[in-house]
């Protein structure tokens, strides 16, 4: 059951212009060492907290009214 809504969150970066590194590191994935080639993966700690924030953000699920829900 969970496994769809990992599907859902990956759709909804996709369509919300996220790129997959981004939207890799919010679902937890880590790329492999040399991923297609890239060792320049490697470099680096990630995104900051800011970078994922601001991410987190721009995810949309249409039809989906949270303008009522109090953060």
């Amino acid at each position: 059951m969970f496994h769809s809504f990992r599907h859902s969150f990956k759709d909804a970066c996709r369509d919300s212009g996220l790129y997959e590194e981004m939207h890799d590191a919010l679902t937890g994935h880590a790329a492999p060492s040399g991923k297609n080639g890239n060792v320049g993966r490697d470099y680096g700690t990630g995104f900051s907290l800011h970078a994922l924030n601001e991410a987190v953000k721009r995810i949309e699920y249409r039809g989906l009214d949270l303008s009522k829900v109090k953060l």
